[in-house]
């Protein structure tokens, strides 16, 4: 299974994929990826779909 997800920083969007949501998740909220480091220090999960 696949998910799409976005999430939401200080003032940008960012739209995902991966096939594990929770590991991605806890990447994008330490700052390991340079895309999310510049939502900011708030990152919120908006919506995830999971697909087949």
């Amino acid at each position: 299974m696949a998910w799409v997800y976005i999430l939401r920083g200080t003032s940008r969007h960012y739209v995902g994929a991966t096939d594990d949501l929770q590991r991605r998740i806890t990447e994008h909220e330490r700052g390991s990826n340079h895309t999310t480091h510049r939502l900011g220090n708030r990152i919120e999960l908006v919506v995830a779909k999971e697909l087949p």
